[in-house]
Formats: structure tokens, C-alpha cells, sequence
């Protein structure tokens, strides 16, 4: 079932316009979750997320989390004599918890808005002597308006 999981999420890596065939690879690892316990689901998530790695990278092994994540939900909810209504529930709150866990990790690793990018572009253009596009360089001397010294 981990093989089969893998196999849809290489084909949904891969093809371009079968970016929607990635959400058949839920149905493997909700089979496994409802049948047998988690142990087996998180071997056949290693197992598939290794091979997904393996033949198309980061964005095959990605796809097979999601689906162990999302099919797994569905298939110990369903293991537990709930229905549809709590499938959608628990994942909801699931769905929050793991927006919040990112929208923090983005907090912490950079800024949102760009800044330390146009911070590192001008330490490199004050470092070259360059003062921006179409900018003559400053002297020390007097200044206009501008900033600049008046040419002579």
C-alpha cells in the first residue's frame, strides 16, 4: 500500500495536469490506518516517502506526507466508529494547528515582507560605490538638494 501511495504521488509530481491524481494517494494510507494500527502507517509513510524521495526528490516525499497525514486522519477516525462529520472536524483542527506551527516557523526564520533582501541589496551597492540607477556618486564637499555636489 506504501508502494501504491508512492506511485500516485510520483505520477502527480510528475505530470503536470495530474496535480489531482496526488489526493488518490490518500485512499492507500487511509485503507492502512483503518485496518491496522498507526505503526504500520508510519512505516509505510517512511517507506513510500523513500521511494517518492528517491525517483523525484523533496516534492515526491512532501506529496506522500500529505497523504499519510490526510488519509491517515480519515482512516483512524473511520477505525473508530465516527462518521463523516468528525472526519471533517478533526481535520479542521488539525488543519489550524499545523497552519499555526507554519505561520510561526515563517515568524521566526525571516522577514515576510522582503526587507532583509532589499537590506542586503543596498549593502552591496554601498559596498561597490554604486548609489543606484542613474545616480552620480556623492563627494564629500558641498551638496544640492539631491545629496550630490554640484559638478564642475
Amino acid at each position: 500500500m506504501g508502494a501504491l501511495c508512492a506511485a500516485i504521488a510520483i505520477i502527480a509530481v510528475v505530470l503536470p495536469h495530474a496535480g489531482g491524481l496526488g489526493l488518490l494517494g490518500t485512499v492507500p494510507m487511509g485503507l492502512l490506518s483503518y485496518r491496522y494500527r498507526i505503526r504500520v502507517l508510519i512505516t509505510a509513510t517512511v517507506a513510500a516517502g523513500v521511494i517518492g524521495f528517491l525517483v523525484v526528490g523533496l516534492s515526491g516525499f512532501m506529496t506522500v506526507l500529505l497523504c499519510a497525514y490526510v488519509g491517515g486522519l480519515a482512516g483512524i477516525v473511520k477505525r473508530r466508529g465516527r462518521g463523516t462529520p468528525t472526519v471533517i472536524a478533526v481535520t479542521f483542527v488539525a488543519g489550524v494547528v499545523v497552519g499555526a506551527v507554519v505561520v510561526m516557523a515563517l515568524t521566526v526564520l525571516g522577514p515576510a515582507s522582503g526587507a532583509g533582501f532589499r537590506r542586503d541589496r543596498r549593502d552591496r551597492e554601498r559596498s561597490r560605490g554604486d548609489h543606484g540607477a542613474g545616480a552620480a556618486p556623492c563627494r564629500r564637499r558641498r551638496r544640492n538638494s539631491r545629496g550630490c555636489s554640484p559638478k564642475r
